[in-house]
């Protein structure tokens, strides 16, 4: 899957609110194990980066990068 369709999934689930909107949540970097992305929904490889982000103490999300960044950046119009 491309980058460009990855983010427009990651805004569809945010405008639908299926994904939380972004806040300034704590955030951890590391390697891919196969987990699927909370954002684009396809499986973080070991080779892509992950970013795993604790929502409210509650609730963990893990993105690709690039959904991460989509996410992060998500404004409604």
């Amino acid at each position: 899957m491309d980058d460009l369709r990855r983010v427009e999934i990651t805004v569809d689930k945010v405008r639908d609110l299926v994904l939380p909107a972004a806040a300034d949540y704590p955030s951890t970097r590391g390697r891919g194990d196969g987990t699927c992305c909370d954002g684009c929904g396809h499986g973080i490889d070991i080779q892509e980066e992950a970013l795993a982000v604790c929502v409210g103490g509650l609730l963990i999300l893990v993105f690709h990068e690039v959904c991460y960044g989509a996410w992060r950046g998500f404004t409604a119009a």
